[in-house]
């Protein structure tokens, strides 16, 4: 009772976190009790769980937002630190892990891909909660543990799809190398501490400040002398902490998949779940970063010159490698992974300069960076597509049931002319003023009397009118189906699905998948070129002011050979990005098969139009986000 009492303010600092950790094993006990239990006959928990979930990750924002703390404060013996830094990137982790959620209920739905397992949402928000503890971190313990507890969470979901090879691949490779940077950062770590004794952030940028002055560099001497062999004289203080740094940086970057270290990335965003690739491109980033800046602004910004050269390598490399790889991709997956590898180039060419505006104008550029890459994978996440072919025109009226036989209609299983069960051709036969459906297979003398009979076709149905004999005239409030007038062997077709065993193929895979989304829902072709012309820096939108940002960052500060490349290298991105465009509308459909895109869902549907009018119309107002990340950089550096 005495220990809780020295830190009963610290657990007043933690609500939110608190509040998020006991919401978080109340949903884990609540799927271990219901999801086995045969009493409840086996219930699928995904949908509500996922939904729970979205709930605590709200009330999370809330309680982050309304909590009033100082304006600093250090917790559990400088273990943890709260600041307006960690306000602003907690907030928007919570939020993009609220939204990568959302996004997905559909996808791992039973009437999808079928991750029947409410476990996949409890992974997402410990790995939620590891980020929270990696951006409050304080002290290399606590650190490392973090870093950890995100990690051993992603290692499993990326493998989630345990009947698919390629999801199985890319949890292998993400855990090999993962334990790789796991260990070289706990090399770094030790190091670290076997040079200096301390582990905590702030007393080690109390030793190294000034640490190319020689008073300083001979205070930190002496400090070694009393603790550690005379032969440690023999290297110098200020090397072992380059040293530590360095594999620590590399670890870092790592994480974040920055060239060299991002062989995993394309790998593992193609063989994931595409619900868990968008988790991996939208939030994990932001909370590395965070922690990359509170290293080397604050606690190792006297050691400039040796880190700035490294993350100004991998900036360079990350640009061009990112670049170039995108360009030559043909699966849509791999092409965002080399995008945001890119992207990465981009944010650490801001981490470099380690100038207060180069930070503002990072956070401003991974937050726009967040919304775009929510909406491009919210529209991938809905796209399920089903395949059609055009077997045979129908040459003859279907005047018996041996004529449907021959043309491939099996009556005894009620296979019909066209689309499944739900949504399927119709023959629209007149009774007195009104309408009534037939199912094609159950027609059988009607059909002679074709007068009395109209055909009808689904509304969105692509490439209706590349057919020249078809007409299409209106549409019913209480139906919505096109009317075709003509009744002729010219203008009727069987259309029959495409049937596959493999649930993967039922979501887009290439990106010539996206070829009929402009016949078939131009409102989401529209949305998806605005975010493809963001991506590649075209203004007014929102990706152009986070490029030009940090570009004028870097030339601040003389860096013109980094802000140069990065121009050089948006310009040749931008031929990726248009060349989805060109997919979108001036791609050449084949006219035998073609993509169908299902509804989208209404929640998918507010994720996706806040994202589109953020991106297109931030130029109107762009002062409250240049605010928000103008003092959580002052936070970070006073």
């Amino acid at each position: 009772m005495e220990h809780f009492d020295i830190f009963q303010n610290h657990f007043k600092v933690l609500i939110p976190e608190l509040f998020f950790i006991s919401s978080t094993f109340i949903l884990l006990l609540y799927g271990v009790i219901y999801n086995p239990s045969a009493y409840y006959k086996f219930p699928i928990l995904t949908k509500p769980i996922g939904w729970l979930a979205i709930q605590t990750l709200f009330i999370t924002v809330l309680l982050l937002i309304n909590h009033q703390t100082a304006s600093s404060s250090l917790l559990f013996n400088n273990v943890l630190i709260s600041d307006d830094f960690t306000l602003v990137i907690k907030t928007i982790v919570l939020l993009s892990a609220l939204a990568s959620i959302l996004i997905s209920l559909d996808y791992i739905g039973p009437k999808n891909q079928k991750l029947n397992s409410y476990e996949l949402i409890m992974l997402i928000l410990f790995s939620t909660l590891g980020m929270l503890f990696i951006i409050s971190s304080y002290d290399l313990i606590s650190m490392y543990l973090a870093i950890e507890l995100q990690s051993l969470s992603f290692y499993v979901i990326a493998a989630f799809q345990r009947n698919n090879e390629f999801s199985t691949e890319a949890g292998l490779k993400y855990f090999i190398l993962g334990a790789l940077s796991s260990g070289l950062l706990l090399f770094g770590e030790s190091i670290l501490y076997g040079f200096t004794g301390i582990i905590n952030f702030e007393e080690l940028c109390k030793l190294f400040t000034g640490i190319n002055d020689p008073i300083s560099e001979n205070f930190v001497t002496s400090m070694s002398h009393e603790v550690y062999p005379d032969w440690i004289d023999k290297i110098s203080p200020s090397s072992a902490a380059i040293l530590g740094l360095f594999f620590i940086l590399i670890a870092f970057l790592f994480k974040i998949g920055a060239v060299p270290f991002h062989m995993w990335t394309p790998d593992v965003y193609e063989g994931a779940p595409t619900s868990v690739t968008a988790f991996f491109a939208i939030t994990p980033k932001i909370a590395i970063f965070a922690l990359m800046l509170r290293l080397t602004i604050y606690t190792f910004y006297d050691l400039i010159e040796a880190w700035q050269i490294i993350i100004i390598i991998c900036a360079f490399l990350s640009m061009f490698v990112g670049t170039f790889g995108a360009i030559n991709q043909n699966k849509i997956k791999r092409l965002f992974a080399y995008s945001s590898i890119a992207h990465v180039g981009y944010l650490l060419v801001g981490l470099a300069t380690g100038t207060i505006e180069a930070i503002e104008s990072l956070l401003v550029y991974i937050i726009i960076y967040i919304l775009m890459i929510i909406n491009v994978f919210g529209i991938l996440l809905i796209m399920a597509k089903e395949d059609y072919s055009i077997q045979q025109p129908l040459t003859s009226f279907l005047t018996s049931n041996n004529d449907k036989k021959s043309l491939g209609i099996n009556l005894s299983d009620k296979e019909r002319l066209g689309y499944g069960i739900q949504n399927h051709w119709y023959f629209n036969k007149k009774w007195n003023n009104g309408f009534k459906n037939v199912e094609a297979s159950s027609l059988n003398t009607d059909l002679n009397n074709h007068n009395s009979l109209s055909f009808y076709k689904k509304q969105s149905f692509p490439l209706w009118d590349s057919y020249d004999n078809l007409i299409s005239i209106s549409s019913k409030k209480d139906q919505t189906f096109h009317l075709v007038n003509m009744w002729s062997p010219q203008n009727l077709v069987f259309i029959n699905k495409t049937t596959s065993t493999e649930k993967k193929d039922k979501y887009i895979k290439y990106i010539t998948d996206l070829s009929t989304l402009s016949r078939t829902n131009p409102l989401l072709a529209a949305t998806a070129a605005t975010i493809f012309f963001s991506n590649a820096g075209v203004p007014p939108l929102a990706g152009f002011y986070g490029k030009l940002n940090v570009f004028l960052a870097a030339m601040e500060s003389s860096m013109y050979f980094l802000a140069f490349s990065g121009v050089i290298c948006s310009v040749i991105g931008a031929f990726y990005s248009i060349r989805l465009i060109k997919i979108l509308y001036f791609h050449s459909v084949s006219q035998k098969h073609w993509n169908y895109y299902k509804p989208i869902s209404k929640e998918n549907s507010i994720v996706l139009a806040l994202t589109f009018f953020f991106t297109l119309f931030f130029f109107l107002s762009p002062s409250f986000l240049f605010t928000i990340t103008h003092s959580a950089a002052l936070s970070l550096c006073l």
